[in-house]
């Protein structure tokens, strides 16, 4: 696969969380290197063998989400790479302000990695209203530039004004660009490190 946005431990972490979290209903806003790996979460998923496990495990509490698992992945970008497709995935070709404004619907889990983080507040506040209790929303690129840290610094005031989400910030010290993300949960029934229970 061609990685020529950095990508490689940010598709990985979220390959990792969607096998743990298992969403219903994903956007990504920015399609790239990371598309693939939402897409193969979701495929590992599905081919999950769980035969082999003994009966008093295999509980329909303990593997839900594993049998018929096929959940919606919507990916916006205002310009998708040339000759970009990945299956199962619906691409909407357009600007994000626009295409979010227009929808009704409700998301558990979202990624963005558009924009250099200059519209990350604004999209923030727009997304949360479509946040499902305990979804979780990860912005890619949050402290290596201006707006991305103008983003977090925000962030981390609005955290103490109101107790709606929790959030954690990861940094990837070996590179230059997009070498950090953070993660938001909107706050329901269970805590952040209940993820995936």
């Amino acid at each position: 696969m061609n990685n020529e946005y950095n990508s490689e431990n940010i598709s990985s972490f979220l390959y990792s969380l969607i096998l743990v979290e298992r969403p219903d209903r994903i956007l990504e806003v920015g399609a790239g290197h990371t598309t693939h790996f939402i897409t193969k979460a979701i495929e590992d998923i599905q081919n999950q063998n769980t035969d082999h496990i003994d009966e008093v495990t295999r509980t329909e509490l303990f593997y839900k989400k594993t049998k018929g698992y096929n959940p919606t992945i919507d990916c916006v970008d205002y310009k998708l790479p040339k000759n970009f497709s990945v299956k199962n995935v619906t691409f909407y070709e357009e600007d994000f302000d626009n295409w979010i404004d227009k929808q009704n619907k409700k998301f558990d889990f979202v990624f963005v990695d558009a924009d250099g983080g200059q519209k990350y507040i604004d999209w923030f506040e727009k997304i949360f209203k479509r946040l499902d209790d305990n979804g979780i929303i990860i912005f890619h690129s949050t402290t290596n530039c201006l707006w991305g840290s103008h983003f977090v610094l925000k962030m981390k005031c609005d955290i103490r004004m109101n107790n709606e989400f929790e959030m954690i910030t990861f940094n990837e010290p070996h590179k230059k660009e997009q070498s950090s993300f953070t993660v938001f949960k909107r706050k329901g029934p269970k805590p952040i490190w209940h993820i995936g229970a």
